[in-house]
């Protein structure tokens, strides 16, 4: 596939298929707190080596913070800072704990101080060699030029402009595809504007993989900021398994919602679980699992005055639909039966309204129909 067709697909979201969420890191993390140095610090969340940030000033020092940011910058209210770098630079690099593989996506936001009038911000990209130099590719804004990639072209290492212009204080979005062992795609999108040409080519390097995102600034005389940092790897094929649950002995439409809970499981794994919020009687659902993951599995649902129903689905790698399956009503008291308590229930109630779980058919009231519902389903209990 062309490498900038890649990166298109990449960042398209494609039916049949999810993304699976490597890692993520923003300055509004738990992790960071205002006017904190980050280095050494291990926020975000997902596949970060334990390391955290480094943070060097060239100068010496680790003085890049997180901080409050204007709103007109639109990078959220805090953001990661790369300080001034007037005559020297500074950096601030991220290591992931495993090299991306191929068809993964990195995205990122970057902007520059609205004061800045000259020098470069740097976005390179390297690989896990000890102590790397820019050896992966070298993304480069500087002020009143286009945004460019230094990389390899055509066998020679060159630099490559993007479309969009470097604006002191506008935000840009990147993302970048690993679209083969030693290839890349690359496009920018001004915040709210349109997407630039994608840029595609070599890694500096063959036979290496992406693992550092290194942020930086040089002869910048106004701080730069970079924030949501988004690492996908390839998207995954799914199967979807569709259906329609019965909520017995309800009212057409509920006068409040109900939560139907579901589990997915194949033998003592669970490999799906959520809810259904449902308003009616009769409410769809569906759940999307890996394709490759076939053979029998037991759905279970349970929730509310419903008693406990399991059933199973025989997965085909294939989207299926299960058809209908009636709930039985009448557990008020969720004991997984229905006896005698749940009838006294009801009848302390009696005449009662609002949402509450000794109203079984969902009408809004606590009346006689409530009380022959929990005696017609007497005796009912949970599925093991």
């Amino acid at each position: 596939m062309n490498k900038s067709l890649f990166l298109v697909a990449a960042l398209a979201a494609c039916a049949g298929a999810q993304a699976q969420v490597i890692a993520t890191d923003t300055a509004a993390h738990a992790a960071y707190s205002v006017g904190q140095t980050y280095h050494g610090i291990n926020g975000g969340t997902g596949a970060w080596d334990p390391i955290g940030w480094v943070s060097d000033d060239w100068n010496g020092g680790h003085t890049l913070l997180v901080q409050e940011i204007a709103p007109t910058y639109n990078l959220g209210s805090v953001a990661f800072a790369v300080n001034a770098a007037n005559g020297g630079g500074s950096d601030s690099r991220r290591k992931l704990l495993n090299a991306l593989p191929i068809g993964s996506t990195v995205t990122w936001s970057m902007a520059i101080n609205f004061n800045a009038t000259a020098g470069e911000f740097y976005l390179d990209v390297r690989s896990p060699n000890a102590n790397p130099n820019r050896d992966m590719l070298l993304l480069i804004g500087e002020v009143g030029v286009n945004w460019r990639v230094n990389a390899i072209f055509g066998g020679i290492q060159m630099s490559v402009p993007f479309t969009t212009p470097m604006v002191p204080g506008q935000r840009v979005d990147g993302a970048m595809t690993v679209t083969g062992q030693n290839t890349f795609a690359m496009r920018l999108t001004p915040f709210g504007g349109t997407a630039s040409n994608i840029v595609a080519g070599n890694f500096y390097t063959t036979g290496q993989s992406v693992q550092v995102l290194n942020f930086s600034n040089w002869g910048l005389d106004a701080e730069s900021y970079f924030n949501n940092i988004l690492v996908t790897g390839p998207g995954v094929p799914t199967q979807t398994v569709s259906g329609t649950i019965q909520l017995a002995d309800t009212v057409s439409t509920f006068a409040h919602n109900r939560t139907i809970t579901y589990t997915v499981k194949q033998g003592t794994n669970t490999i799906a679980s959520s809810s259904v919020l449902a308003d009616s009687s009769s409410e769809s659902m569906s759940f999307n699992i890996p394709a490759a993951i076939t053979g029998n599995v037991q759905v279970t649902l349970d929730g509310s005055s419903f008693l406990k129903r399991v059933f199973n689905v025989n997965l085909t790698g294939s989207n299926q639909n299960f058809g209908t399956i009636v709930v039985q009503n009448g557990d008020v008291n969720n004991s997984a039966e229905v006896d005698a308590a749940d009838i006294d229930d009801v009848i302390a109630n009696f005449g009662s309204g609002g949402n509450i779980p000794t109203d079984p058919d969902v009408s809004g009231e606590v009346d006689a129909a409530d009380i022959d519902i929990v005696i017609a389903n007497f005796g009912g209990t949970d599925q093991p």
